[in-house]
């Protein structure tokens, strides 16, 4: 077993390869720089970002990559899930709450009472963006799993095809060598000195997500636009679906929208869910796979 650490998109990541071979420094560095790349790209914390170019851009349609193109596919097919629930254009809604990237956590109540959410739309085809105005776009909650999947394929390109990744709590897992699953625990929300459950992971993505690791006063990262404020439904939940992408997905969904209809939803799916009310009451899917304590 062979291990390595690092720091990025504001939080640690750790990878372990189960394999005897020889990794090279040269290698982990690949790893660190591709995922430091990523963040300049697609992080709202840095000016020269994808994500902030319309910051100040006039309504109108605009070029974007194929990558970011990419995201804003997949975060369109949210938002057409949750009917508007989820939106990356929600990242100057964020900023003047305080979540910025001076973190000065002093919302701008003036800014918040006058702020509408903007109205974008992809255009796949042509790689291009039509935004009504100004906008900055937070990938926060998808944005993660799929960088996790993108270093997995780069873990399976480079002939390390036995590994797990997590960053922030959110994984890809292969199997182990023999075959055998990785045993992982679950943190109870807004106690991380205490297990939830544990899960065998196992060529399976997972991704959590609670409501007290990014909080600040009455704020933190469930964002109900139409009130502009945090959603307070539930307190955390866990996904286990294909890939990390899917699950780092529907964890949005059920963070974002009402239990019932979150509920329904993630069931179309297709993945294993789990989550913790605001009143401590645990619900998970009917073949969530684990042990809950």
């Amino acid at each position: 077993m062979q291990s390595y650490s690092f720091k990025a998109l504001g939080t640690a990541w750790s990878i372990s390869i189960d394999q005897a071979a020889f990794i090279s420094d040269t290698f982990w560095q690949k790893v660190v720089d591709t995922t430091s790349l990523f963040e300049q790209r697609f992080s709202r914390f840095i000016d020269t970002s994808e994500s902030r170019a319309f910051a100040e851009a006039k309504a109108g349609t605009y070029p974007v990559s194929a990558e970011m193109t990419r995201l804003l596919v997949a975060a369109d097919k949210l938002r057409q899930l949750t009917k508007g629930q989820y939106d990356p254009a929600i990242g100057s809604l964020l900023e003047a709450a305080g979540y910025n990237k001076s973190y000065t956590l002093k919302p701008n109540e003036q800014y918040i009472k006058e702020w509408q959410l903007p109205n974008w739309q992809i255009d796949a085809k042509n790689l291009q963006v039509t935004i009504d105005r100004p906008l900055v776009f937070d990938f926060g909650g998808i944005g993660k799993g799929y960088w996790i999947d993108q270093l997995s394929q780069l873990l399976i390109d480079s002939d390390f095809p036995f590994h797990i990744i997590e960053g922030g709590g959110d994984m890809m897992a292969t199997s182990k060598q023999n075959g055998q699953g990785w045993r992982v625990a679950i943190e109870y929300p807004g106690k991380p000195e205490m297990a939830l459950g544990l899960s065998v992971l196992k060529n399976q993505g997972f991704a959590a997500s609670d409501m007290f690791r990014r909080r600040w006063g009455s704020w933190h990262h469930f964002i109900d636009h139409q009130k502009k404020s945090s959603q307070n439904h539930i307190l955390g939940c866990a996904v286990i679906a294909p890939n990390a992408w899917q699950a780092d997905q529907a964890t949005s969904i059920l963070s974002l929208t009402d239990p019932a209809q979150a509920t329904q939803l993630v069931n179309q799916l297709g993945v294993e869910y789990l989550v913790v009310g605001n009143d401590d009451l645990i619900r998970r899917s009917s073949h969530w796979p684990g042990q809950l304590f």
